[in-house]
């Protein structure tokens, strides 16, 4: 739900949605919209140079684990996909199949010569199986594709959200003095 703000009031016109959870004032802007930020909407966080880290830190985060789950999502659509796409392959030599058979048929009717009928068959059969070869190697090339695609973009997901940044540096509160 959208809260409308009005600049010259220097608040909003409707109530905070979440109510007295938000704090007291109902209407109110929040405190300090230059000091203060909330990327995920849970707490807020000063920034400066910590906040600043810590936002950046939970935006990362975020971001890894909002593309993590869609790349493992599609992967665990890749079955689903080659099976369809083979189903659809072998669907489509049964009808050439039947195609050649028809053909047969059709010349039988025509009283032409039986072994012209069946050389015809056998070169409409193999026509047919040569097309079901090819398409299958199309298959399972553009699945290893997929395959491999996916693969490479989850390493580098991993390779960026587990290797250390500068969020996930710790910077001390007060650098110890030695004498």
């Amino acid at each position: 739900r959208h809260r409308y703000y009005d600049p010259q009031q220097g608040r909003y016109i409707s109530q905070d949605p979440i109510g007295l959870n938000g704090g007291t004032n109902l209407y109110g802007y929040v405190t300090n919209p230059t000091g203060m930020v909330d990327p995920l909407g849970l707490s807020p966080i000063t920034t400066g140079v910590r906040g600043a880290l810590a936002v950046e830190k939970a935006r990362n985060t975020a971001w890894c684990i909002g593309q993590d789950v869609a790349l493992r999502s599609s992967r665990s659509q890749l079955p689903d996909i080659l099976n369809e796409e083979m189903d659809a392959a072998r669907q489509s030599k049964v009808s050439g199949i039947r195609q050649c058979m028809r053909e047969k048929e059709y010349r039988s009717m025509m009283s032409l010569p039986e072994e012209a009928s069946i050389g015809e068959l056998n070169a409409c059969k193999e026509g047919v199986e040569s097309e079901y070869s090819n398409r299958v190697r199309e298959i399972t090339q553009r699945d290893a594709i997929r395959h491999s695609s996916i693969n490479s973009s989850l390493n580098e997901i991993v390779e960026r959200c587990i290797d250390p940044s500068i969020g996930d540096l710790e910077i001390p509160e007060h650098s110890p003095r030695r004498r």
